[in-house]
């Protein structure tokens, strides 16, 4: 089963610019809902020592920096990808750092949960969706 950063308890901070980062096993499509993403770039990490360092039973939890695991500097995106996108690609042996804008309309009011999902079917069916919180 892929396992990706575990952002469960991530608690972010509302109409604030976030950055990120996720690591899957083998490569994966991650959507956020309701939100669009800019990839800001890819850093290639040793994602063995991380996960010996940090993995409980459910993976790795949420907010663990994973930068002092990093084993080169962070590589731009492609052309392809700058802009905000729905669907992010992340590859392995990389963490992706992203960053989102969360916006709520008018009369809705925090905190508001969102989910994050891989868009590659079998990933999506060994619980590759996770939730995660958006407070004020």
């Amino acid at each position: 089963m892929t396992q990706i950063w575990d952002c469960t308890d991530a608690r972010l901070s509302l109409g604030v610019y976030v950055l990120g980062a996720i690591d899957p096993a083998e490569r994966a499509l991650v959507d956020t809902h309701l939100v669009t993403c800019q990839v800001i770039g890819r850093t290639p990490f040793d994602a063995d020592a991380y996960q010996a360092a940090h993995a409980g039973p459910n993976g790795v939890p949420g907010g663990i920096d994973p930068t002092p695991f990093a084993t080169g500097p962070m590589e731009p995106p492609d052309p392809t990808e700058r802009g905000f996108k729905d669907t992010i690609r992340v590859n392995p042996g990389y963490f992706t750092t992203v960053r989102a804008k969360y916006e709520l309309p008018d009369g809705v009011t925090t905190p508001q949960t969102y989910v994050y999902h891989c868009h590659i079917l079998e990933h999506e069916d060994n619980d590759m969706m996770r939730p995660f919180t958006v407070t004020a």
